[in-house]
């Protein structure tokens, strides 16, 4: 791999082996043994079919909590670098807060809310990425917020980074259908050093599907880069 120019979505994509120090865990879904034996949840879990991690889609009553979908990792993380690679379809008519779904960070094993964690929330209607707490069942503390392109009425594959170390973190993600608009955010908040990691099918009112999901340290070859894009 030639030295990156520019954000690291710039040449790793698709989540590859080459972004993590060896050996990383990677879960292609494409094993619903594997997916159980490292992942868990106590609601309507999602389904693993087709080599993906399958949401959704979202009954989208006033009862937030219907179909609300978490997984979440067995083992805690620390500084941690996640890839994941991703398939969503924002809807055309969309509502502000209803179309989201949320990758969370260090994620306290008796949280409550996801609070003393950070998650990154991809709000659709909003083609919008936040950085953010959740507070209470319906309340956030934003930390940092980017705009984000997205194609309405249409599937859209992404490659999202998240990487954190100490109380700093930072996101890429790329749109296949944008690959030159790159958003980098990053942000601090101080939380627990390690938790578990949690992937939330949240109030879509399309199907979310993870076909790629590797987890692990960054390769020497892309941490400084990494720790250059920290807050």
């Amino acid at each position: 791999m030639e030295p990156c120019d520019g954000p690291l979505l710039n040449c790793y994509v698709g989540c590859p082996d080459e972004l993590f120090a060896v050996p990383p865990y990677v879960e292609e879904f494409d094993d619903p043994a594997q997916y159980d034996a490292h992942w868990g949840g106590t609601w309507a879990a999602p389904t693993v079919a087709g080599g993906s991690l399958n949401f959704g889609p979202h009954p989208m009553t006033p009862d937030w909590w219907d179909n609300y979908s978490p997984t979440w990792s067995k083992e805690e993380y620390g500084d941690t670098l996640l890839c994941a690679r991703l398939r969503l379809t924002p809807p055309v008519v969309a509502i502000p807060d209803e179309d989201m779904f949320e990758v969370t960070m260090r994620l306290p094993a008796d949280a409550a809310y996801e609070t003393g964690a950070m998650s990154l929330g991809l709000l659709t209607a909003e083609s919008q990425l936040v950085f953010r707490t959740r507070i209470a069942e319906a309340q956030w503390q934003d930390h940092a917020e980017a705009p984000f392109p997205l194609d309405r009425g249409v599937e859209n594959t992404l490659d999202v980074l998240i990487y954190a170390q100490g109380d700093k973190y930072v996101a890429e993600l790329r749109n296949a259908a944008h690959p030159d608009e790159i958003t980098v955010l990053p942000a601090e908040a101080q939380f627990s050093p390690t938790g578990l990691l949690t992937l939330l099918g949240w109030r879509d009112s399309e199907a979310v599907h993870v076909d790629r999901l590797v987890l692990g340290g960054p390769a020497a070859e892309v941490y400084d880069k990494l720790v250059a894009e920290l807050p």
